[in-house]
């Protein structure tokens, strides 16, 4: 089995802009916690930094994450701020590859890679 266990920098393009920062994550049997923290760049608005729990599983060379709650390291956000979900695929060249959505059904390509 994979161990996706560790510290993993991170890279999303999505329907609206970017996202970069990393993933943490804990794995204990086929089990994922950890956060994923970025500096989100919606076009046209100033970028913030939000910190997403996530919980998930890995099966074979797949990985499901779901973020459980939300927090802003650099202060409040106005508005809702939507939990996402992540798929992907372990590569051969061990990074994990796939797309994220949230519940408004914003799309986004990820990229995960070891420090």
């Amino acid at each position: 089995m994979i161990n996706v266990s560790g510290k993993w920098l991170y890279s999303e393009e999505f329907d609206y802009g970017t996202d970069t920062g990393y993933a943490e994550f804990t794995q204990t049997g086929n089990q994922i916690t950890g956060v994923i923290e970025y500096t989100e760049n919606i076009d046209g608005e100033k970028p913030f930094r939000v910190r997403q729990e996530v919980r998930g599983e890995v099966n074979g060379s797949e990985i499901e994450v779901e973020g459980i709650s939300v927090s802003f390291p650099d202060g409040d956000v106005d508005g809702e701020y939507n939990l996402d979900s992540w798929n992907g695929v372990v590569t051969a060249e061990g990074k994990i590859v796939g797309y994220s959505v949230d519940s408004e059904d914003i799309n986004g390509v990820f990229v995960l890679w070891r420090e």
